[in-house]
């Protein structure tokens, strides 16, 4: 097999054929985690809501290589009411594991904190932070843990974005 071949082939699995340039294009990159917290405060938490159903909806397009979906917003907002919020840390968990994983495909290097692995790093910080209450410590350590998520996150759909662009042409063309 040429080399033109190998890399269409391993391009193809990384892109979704059936993706246009425009859905691509709305992949969000420029998550800042200041307007998230002040959306949020601003809308009673229901804006985390659509934080949820946008990060999950731009991680099934620059995951496609796996062949995973992430939980729809009606089935994670039924799961956190049943598990009483449980199930928002590990829906968190298993986002912030697929993002190491793709970053790691794609070849980018993770912000974290003292070497730890991404899923790990999360709920560490967010369990920490909901243990502590101290004088907004812990408040401070969850949003820290959020702003890495969203760094990662940031990169990630960058990077989707331009090796979707660039690579367009030889990817889908007969």
């Amino acid at each position: 097999m040429d080399l033109k071949r190998t890399r269409r082939y391993y391009l193809e699995e990384l892109f979704d054929d059936s993706l246009t340039v425009d859905e691509v294009a709305q992949l969000k990159d420029d998550w800042n985690i200041f307007v998230v917290i002040l959306l949020e405060l601003f809308t009673c938490n229901i804006y985390s809501l659509w934080v949820v159903h946008k990060l999950s909806k731009d991680q099934n397009m620059t995951c496609y290589f796996d062949d995973k979906e992430n939980t729809s917003i009606g089935l994670y907002i039924v799961f956190n009411i049943l598990t009483c919020g449980i199930y928002g840390l590990y829906w968190h968990y298993k986002y912030m594991k697929r993002l190491e994983k793709a970053m790691d495909v794609f070849g980018l290097e993770k912000k974290t904190f003292a070497g730890m692995d991404l899923p790990s790093f999360w709920l560490v910080f967010t369990l920490l932070g909901l243990f502590i209450s101290l004088a907004g410590v812990g408040l401070v350590l969850m949003a820290y843990a959020d702003y890495i998520m969203l760094e990662n996150t940031n990169m990630l759909n960058e990077t989707y974005y331009e090796l979707y662009i660039h690579n367009y042409d030889n990817l889908f063309e007969e």
